[in-house]
């Protein structure tokens, strides 16, 4: 069982290099004997994680070499088991999420740093996927929802969204298609749309397939968009069983703004329905919980990060920078 009592917060300072993407930046520590965690990020950027024997990379980097040569570049993250289950009613508190993994740091359409920076957390259990949502609004802002009926699909892509696509090796429940996705987009209000994508046949399903994710939302007293959304497992078709330590899922999570437009996602792709641009996420009873607070500042073009996590025990840390102008390296310590 994972153990919160342990924890790190390291910011290291932001600065600025005229190689953008020409940067590496490490992070090394060890959680306890037979856990260790490295990070490497790449020009905005890539993390590792190495957890026993096995390593688990976060890339959301364009490739820096070219298409022919390399296959889609996508994240591969550790997700925590809920082993404490967070109270689902749309008011997120950060203590009941500290044992997921989290992240604010999206990435434009064009591959950089988004301005707008949006935290999402996600966690999992036998027949459940949690995910948690905040939102930062600008002063005065209100999302834009110009449909607010939950009960049957609306275009959602007009309106000021979070995107959600699953895909867990399911089965079309009504068409026997192979290797589907389930894909779900919702506002404020939980007006949706949802589909399962068939990319075998380049098809999806609409009218005929309702998720029914019911989730909570609010506007916190800050001007933050919150959302709480659980995922249960007989939602997205035929699975081959329960989730399972180790089992392999693909996800991608945006936010679509209106005002000006974007879709701003984690996993940096530009083509939503490409499931191999989609992060590789592996199901973890063993992982820390990580929390990828910053990756830099995209107003003033500075590179920076503020990354916490929670472990069972002790933690040295040492990051180290490197572009062709630019190298800073530090340590940190679990407290």
């Amino acid at each position: 069982m994972l153990g919160v009592g342990n924890s790190f917060d390291r910011l290291v300072p932001p600065f600025q290099t005229r190689h953008s993407r020409l940067w590496q930046m490490h992070l090394l520590g060890s959680v306890s004997k037979d856990v260790v965690v490295s990070f490497t990020l790449h020009g905005v950027h890539q993390m590792n994680v190495k957890i026993g024997l096995s390593l688990i990379s976060l890339v959301f980097a364009p490739a820096l070499v070219s298409a022919a040569e390399t296959p889609y570049q996508h994240p591969t993250l550790a997700i925590p088991y809920a082993w404490q289950k967070p109270t689902m009613d749309g008011v997120i508190n950060d203590a009941e999420w500290q044992g997921a993994f989290s992240q604010r740091a999206l990435r434009s359409l064009k591959g950089q740093i988004a301005t707008r920076q949006t935290r999402f957390w996600m966690m999992w259990d036998e027949e459940n996927i949690y995910i948690a949502m905040r939102s930062p609004l600008r002063k005065g802002e209100r999302p834009i929802q110009q449909h607010r009926d939950p009960s049957s699909d609306s275009e959602q892509i007009f309106d000021d969204s979070y995107e959600i696509w699953l895909s867990a090796d399911q089965v079309d429940t009504l068409t026997g298609q192979l290797d589907c996705s389930a894909k779900f987009l919702s506002n404020v209000s939980g007006a949706h749309y949802d589909t399962i994508n068939q990319p075998n046949v380049g098809n999806e399903r609409v009218s005929s397939y309702e998720t029914g994710w019911k989730p909570k939302n609010r506007i916190n007293e800050k001007n933050e968009w919150e959302m709480e959304l659980v995922i249960p497992r007989a939602s997205l078709g035929t699975t081959p069983g329960p989730f399972r330590d180790g089992q392999q899922v693909r996800t991608l999570i945006a936010r679509n703004y209106k005002r000006p437009w974007s879709q701003d996602n984690f996993e940096g792709s530009s083509s939503f329905s490409v499931t191999d641009t989609h992060s590789l996420v592996i199901l973890s009873k063993t992982a820390p919980a990580l929390h990828l607070l910053s990756v830099g500042d995209a107003d003033k073009g500075e590179v920076g990060l503020r990354l916490s996590a929670q472990g069972q025990s002790n933690m040295p840390v040492a990051w180290k920078f490197q572009s062709p102008d630019v190298t800073k390296e530090g340590k940190a310590q679990v407290a």
